[in-house]
């Protein structure tokens, strides 16, 4: 059975990176669409929206990931490195599930464990989701700017330390965890006296 799972899972790997190979020029398609039908001017708001995002997302990197990779006695840099050609696939595809399929054989031919490689990379998937864990709170703030509430700073930190309990297995049901921390802070918003009265699920 074991043998037959590994099979299933190199064939499986190598449909991943089929499509990982064409999914930057899907990516770059749907903006040229986009573009071409609205203008260049509709990429700006996005572009602000992405901006927002990747500032905290780098600090975090050069900073938080930096001081964790030094405790355990290796750079953070040399292994952005190492991981560069799967950095620019998250980058062209915005999500790292993409190249799950290659981390774990370069983390493999970098000389770790195949068996602890297969438990805590998959794991961290999962339950370790710190971008996402970003991308929430900024989506929360997104939805009360798009419904015209106001959101304090305590609020908005509620909202994050929701997140964070949030993201932990959103891969395996993207839209609720969406829903409920989004329109859950939100909602709290308009009950806290919102003047407008705009329905949260809008």
């Amino acid at each position: 059975m074991i043998s037959l799972i590994e099979v299933l899972s190199k064939a499986f790997f190598k449909i991943v990176h089929v499509i990982t190979s064409l999914a930057p020029i899907g990516a770059f398609g749907a903006m040229a669409f986009t573009i071409g039908k609205h203008g260049i001017e509709s990429l700006l708001p996005m572009m602000k929206l992405i901006g927002t995002f990747y500032l905290p997302a780098f600090l975090f990197v050069i900073f938080g990931l930096s001081m964790v990779a030094k405790a355990c006695g290796f750079s953070i840099f040399s292994f952005l490195a190492f991981i560069k050609d799967e950095l620019l696939i998250v980058l062209g595809t915005s999500t790292s599930e993409a190249v799950l399929p290659q981390l774990m054989e370069k983390l493999e031919r970098l000389g770790c464990s195949r068996r602890i490689v297969e438990l805590i990379v998959p794991t961290g998937y999962s339950f370790n989701l710190d971008g996402t864990n970003i991308y929430m709170t900024l989506a929360v703030l997104f939805l009360a700017q798009a419904t015209n509430m106001h959101i304090t700073v305590m609020q908005g930190g509620d909202a994050a330390c929701g997140d964070h309990a949030d993201v932990e297995g959103i891969h395996g049901c993207d839209r609720r965890g969406i829903h409920h921390a989004c329109c859950q802070p939100v909602g709290r918003a308009n009950r806290a006296g919102n003047s407008d009265g705009a329905d949260p699920r809008h």
